[in-house]
């Protein structure tokens, strides 16, 4: 059986109860107000500005349907439509895609087409392969601005 923090446990709840009775109710009143200002403290403080560090984060929570605002539970059918929104994000609908990105995915399509044996001859393939090399020169693990 699991029990939230500030909920009591079947134990301790004949405790809180024979306080109640001795009391006369007083205190639990204090402790459910008490509960109550410590909830909306913590509401008041909430950042809804936060950054999130980690783009796979952000593409998951991008891609949950939600109600008001917050995330909404995702049926058998919905949970189907999502993975597959989730595997298929276009660079339109994400705005993290660097410019850069279709040229690098065109590239690798070329490539694996080449290993089928569908080689296409095309006047870009040297543009793109320029292109494919200078984003593959960027040093990915080196901190911003140094």
């Amino acid at each position: 059986m699991y029990h939230h923090q500030g909920w009591s446990s079947s134990s301790s709840s004949s405790s809180s109860l024979r306080r109640v009775l001795s009391t006369g109710g007083g205190l639990v009143e204090e402790e459910r107000r008490e509960r109550i200002d410590k909830y909306r403290s913590k509401r008041n403080q909430r950042n809804f500005d936060k950054k999130i560090t980690y783009a796979c984060r952000k593409t998951l929570a991008d891609s949950r349907p939600r109600v008001k605002g917050r995330f909404a539970r995702n049926s058998s059918d919905d949970a189907a439509a999502a993975a597959a929104a989730q595997v298929e994000v276009s660079p339109a609908t994400n705005n993290n895609v660097p410019e850069w990105w279709p040229a690098v995915q065109e590239a690798l399509a070329r490539q694996e087409q080449e290993a089928a044996g569908l080689h296409l001859c095309d006047t870009a393939d040297d543009d793109l392969l320029a292109a494919y090399l200078g984003v593959s020169s960027i040093d990915l693990y080196s901190p911003r601005g140094h």
